[in-house]
């Protein structure tokens, strides 16, 4: 993976690093679970961060995450009876 020439690696570079689809890729660095910096429309990305982040638990510490907050999601919402939904 190319981050010598100080201007970090692509899309497709840090995804087949990591392991990760290019969609996945970005869609860490949106949510802020993973730092990239963006230059127009294109998303640059360090070694060094990729590294952390592999360190920090990488994807599946994101995935415990996004399955904790939809759990909870799913807690908060209005439920219904099985007598209620016969009757609908």
């Amino acid at each position: 993976m190319r981050d010598v020439d100080g201007r970090g690696s692509d899309n497709k570079e840090a995804a087949e690093y990591l392991r990760l689809s290019t969609d996945t890729l970005k869609r860490l660095a949106r949510n802020g679970s993973l730092f990239a910096a963006k230059a127009g429309r294109q998303w640059r990305w360090r070694k060094s961060d990729l590294d952390d982040f592999l360190a920090r638990g990488g994807v599946r510490e994101e995935l415990d995450k996004e399955y904790v907050a939809d759990i909870q999601r799913r807690l908060n919402e209005p439920t219904i009876s099985h007598e209620e939904l016969m009757r609908s």
